[in-house]
C-alpha cells in the first residue's frame, strides 16, 4: 500500500505549487457562490457550471461541496486544492490494490495497482483540480463494490440476504459517487457484476439469481438513491439530460446511428489511451475524433476487435473463471455513461472520462499476470519484467506530462501542438490571454480559432463581439452574416446580426431586415427590441411605442418587454397606460427591483404623486444604493415640492 501510494503521489507533488488552470477557473476560482461559508450549503442546490457559462446539464453537489470547503479553509489558496487532488488519487490507487487483491494473488494485485497509479492517462484528473470529481467517483465506486461484495461473503454460509447496515453503507457510497459525477450511475451494475464474478479462482460462485435475490436490500437502497438524484437534478437543472446547446461539437444534430459510427470509429484511439498513451491532449475535438455519418473502417475494426475480446472472455467464463469478463464489463460500464452512444454529452472524448474505465484495464492486466504465473519460469519472469517496464514508462510519461498543467499558456499550447487543425485550444488560449489584458493577441488567437471552425455558433458570436469592441464592426458584420446562413434558426445569431447591422448600416437597414422576413423570424419577440432601437434612432417615438405594443401582444409573458413598453408609454406621456404595464411586468416577480422602482418613481412624478415617487425612490435606493441616477430623481422630487 505504501509503495502504491508513493507511485501515485510522487509524480504529482510538483502540482502543489500550481495555480488554478482551465476548468478550475469558472468552477472554483471565479465562482463566488462557493467562496463564503454558506457556499457549502449552496453547493447542494446549484448547477456545477455557473449560470453565466450557460447550461451544461451537470449537477455535482459532492464535488462542489468539497471545493467550497477547501476554499473557506484555505482562503482560496490553490495549493490546498492540489494537495487534496493528489492525496485523493493516492487513496484511489490503494483502493484499486484492495479491489485487485480481492480476486487475485497479492503480487499481481500489487503490480496491477502500480500500473494504475503510474498511468499517464490520469494526469488530467489529478493535475487539474476540477478533474478530481472523477477520482472521487472512482474511489467511492470501488469502496461501494468492496463493501457489498464482502457483505455477500459474510452472508454466504447461511445463504441469507445481506444486512440493511451493509446496504445502507453501500447506498451512501453510491450517493457520494453519483454526487461527484453523473457517470457513476452505473455503480449498481458494477456492484452486481463484481458480486457475480470478481472472486478468487476456486471460490464458491454466486449465480445471477442469487445476486438479485440475496441483494434485494442493496438494490432497493440504490434505487432510492438514484430516484432522489433524479428529483434533485430536475429541481436544480430542470431536466436529466444535457441541453442541446451543451452537446459536443460534431454531435449536434447527430442521430443515434451517427453517434454510434462516430464513437466506435474512435475506439482504436480510446483503446490506445487506456492501454498506454504515447500522446495526450487537453482536448479531443472533431479534427481528432472525426464525426461520421455512416459505417467506416475504424469503426468496423473497433467493433470487430471488441467482439473478439468479449468472445474470448465469455469462453474463459464458461470454463469457470469469470474475472476477465467482469473486468471487461467494468471497462464498458464505466465508459458507457460518457461515451456519447446512449446519451450525447458535452465532449466527444476526454481523458478524465476514461479514468473509471482504467480501473477495469488494471483488472485485466493483473488477471493476465496471474495466468502467466502458471507458465514456465522464463515466460513468467519475462511477463513480470515487461509489466515493470510498463510501470516505469508510465511514471516517466506522467512526470513529463504533469508540467503541461502548470499554466494555461502551456496547456493550450500543448493542445495546439497535438493537433494544429483544432480550433478549441486556440479559442481557450485567446480567452486566457484576454483575461490577462493582452486583448490584441487574444483577438488574433480568436481569429485563428475562427478560421479553423468558421461554422461554430458560440465561437463566431464571441469573435464578432470582440471585433466590434475593437472597432472592426465591418468585419464583425461579415462574420455574423455568414454565421446567420450557417445557423438560420439561431436566435442569438440573428439578434447579434441585427444589432451589428444597426451599428454599421443604420436604422433603415434593420427595419428592412426585420420587415422583409417572411414567416417566423428566428429572433422571436426580441426582434422588437432592436426594431424599437432603430425607430428611436430616427426619433420616431410613436413608432417605438407601437413596436413595443406589438411585442407585448405577441409575447405578453416576457416581463422585460412589458417593462420596455411601460417605459415607452411613459416617454410618450401616456402614464396611466405605463403604470398598467409596469404593474403587469412586476406581477411576474422576475423584474429587478431597482429597475422597477426607478421607473415607478418617474411615472409617479409625472402623475403628480409625490408620496408615491418618494416611496419608490426609497425602495430603489435600498435595492441599488450605488445607483447615481437616483440623485436626479431626488432633484426632480424636490423641484415638485417647491
Amino acid at each position: 500500500m505504501l509503495i502504491v501510494a508513493l507511485v501515485a503521489l510522487v509524480p504529482y507533488l510538483v502540482t502543489i505549487g500550481y495555480g488554478f488552470v482551465y476548468d478550475d477557473g469558472p468552477i472554483i476560482a471565479d465562482n463566488p457562490a462557493l467562496h463564503v461559508p454558506a457556499g457549502m450549503l449552496t453547493a447542494w442546490r446549484v448547477a456545477y457550471w455557473p449560470a453565466k457559462w450557460g447550461r451544461a446539464g451537470l449537477f455535482r453537489p459532492v464535488a462542489q461541496f468539497m471545493y467550497a470547503l477547501l476554499w473557506n479553509v484555505s482562503g482560496g489558496a490553490p495549493w490546498l486544492f492540489h494537495l487534496y487532488a493528489v492525496v485523493l488519487y493516492a487513496a484511489c490507487a490503494i483502493a484499486v490494490l484492495w479491489l485487485l487483491a480481492r480476486a487475485l494473488p497479492i503480487n499481481v494485485a500489487f503490480i496491477g495497482a502500480v500500473i494504475f497509479a503510474a498511468h499517464p492517462l490520469h494526469v488530467e484528473s489529478v493535475a487539474n483540480v476540477a478533474g478530481s470529481a472523477d477520482v472521487v467517483a472512482a474511489l467511492a465506486s470501488i469502496a461501494c463494490v468492496l463493501v457489498i461484495v464482502r457483505a455477500f461473503d459474510a452472508a454466504a454460509p447461511a445463504g441469507t440476504s445481506i444486512s440493511w447496515s451493509a446496504a445502507l453503507i453501500g447506498a451512501v457510497l453510491f450517493a457520494v459517487a453519483l454526487g461527484a459525477k453523473e457517470s457513476a450511475a452505473t455503480v449498481p451494475a458494477l456492484v452486481a457484476l463484481c458480486v457475480w464474478g470478481w472472486r478468487a479462482r476456486g471460490d464458491e460462485p454466486v449465480e445471477a439469481t442469487a445476486v438479485i435475490a440475496r441483494g434485494w436490500r442493496v438494490w432497493t437502497a440504490f434505487v432510492v438513491v438514484l430516484a432522489l438524484m433524479i428529483i434533485a437534478r430536475r429541481a436544480v437543472l430542470g431536466g436529466f439530460s444535457p441541453p442541446s446547446t451543451a452537446l459536443a461539437v460534431g454531435l449536434d444534430g447527430a442521430t443515434l446511428a451517427q453517434r454510434w459510427w462516430t464513437m466506435t470509429g474512435a475506439w482504436p484511439l480510446i483503446a490506445q489511451l487506456m492501454v498506454f498513451p504515447t500522446r495526450l491532449s487537453m482536448h479531443y475535438g472533431p479534427t481528432t475524433v472525426v464525426p461520421q455519418r455512416a459505417i467506416n473502417a475504424p469503426a468496423m475494426i473497433g467493433v470487430a476487435a471488441f467482439a473478439l475480446v468479449v468472445l474470448g472472455a465469455a469462453i474463459v467464463a464458461r470454463r469457470g473463471d469469470r474475472r476477465p469478463l467482469v473486468a471487461l464489463g467494468w471497462v464498458v460500464l464505466a465508459y458507457l455513461a460518457a461515451s456519447n452512444i446512449l446519451i450525447p454529452t458535452g465532449q466527444l472524448l476526454a481523458e478524465r472520462t476514461l479514468f473509471q474505465s482504467s480501473v477495469g484495464v488494471s483488472m485485466i492486466v493483473a488477471w493476465m499476470l496471474a495466468r502467466v504465473e502458471t507458465f514456465p519460469e522464463r515466460a513468467h519472469r519475462l511477463a513480470f519484467a515487461l509489466a515493470a517496464v510498463v510501470a516505469c514508462a508510465g511514471v516517466w510519461k506522467t512526470v513529463s506530462r504533469v508540467p503541461v498543467w502548470s499554466s494555461e499558456e502551456r496547456l493550450f499550447r500543448s493542445g495546439i501542438d497535438y493537433d494544429s487543425a483544432a480550433f478549441y485550444p486556440y479559442w481557450q488560449l485567446a480567452r486566457s490571454v484576454g483575461r490577462h489584458g493582452d486583448n490584441a493577441r487574444g483577438l488574433a488567437l480568436l481569429g485563428e480559432a475562427y478560421r479553423r471552425y468558421p461554422t461554430g455558433e458560440s465561437l463566431s458570436l464571441e469573435y464578432a463581439q470582440h471585433l466590434r469592441t475593437s472597432g472592426r464592426g465591418e468585419d464583425a458584420l461579415m462574420i455574423l452574416s455568414a454565421t446567420s446562413i450557417a445557423h438560420p434558426a439561431s436566435q442569438p445569431v440573428r439578434l447579434a446580426y441585427l444589432d451589428a447591422l444597426l451599428d454599421r448600416c443604420g436604422a433603415d437597414s434593420v427595419i428592412a431586415a426585420i420587415q422583409n422576413v417572411s414567416g417566423r423570424d428566428p429572433a422571436g419577440s426580441l426582434r422588437y427590441v432592436l426594431l424599437a432601437r432603430a425607430y428611436a434612432k430616427l426619433d420616431r417615438a410613436d413608432s417605438v411605442t407601437a413596436v413595443y405594443g406589438r411585442a407585448v401582444a405577441e409575447d405578453g409573458g416576457d416581463p422585460g418587454l412589458r417593462y420596455a413598453y411601460a417605459a415607452a408609454l411613459h416617454a410618450s406621456h401616456r402614464d396611466a397606460d405605463a403604470q398598467r404595464e409596469l404593474d403587469r411586468a412586476a406581477a411576474s416577480g422576475e423584474m429587478p427591483p431597482a429597475v422597477r422602482y426607478t421607473l415607478q418613481a418617474r411615472i409617479s412624478l409625472a402623475r403628480g404623486d409625490s408620496a408615491g415617487a418618494r416611496s419608490a425612490i426609497a425602495l430603489a435606493r435600498g435595492a441599488a444604493p450605488a445607483d447615481s441616477g437616483l440623485a436626479a430623481l431626488d432633484s426632480a422630487l424636490r423641484a415638485v415640492r417647491r
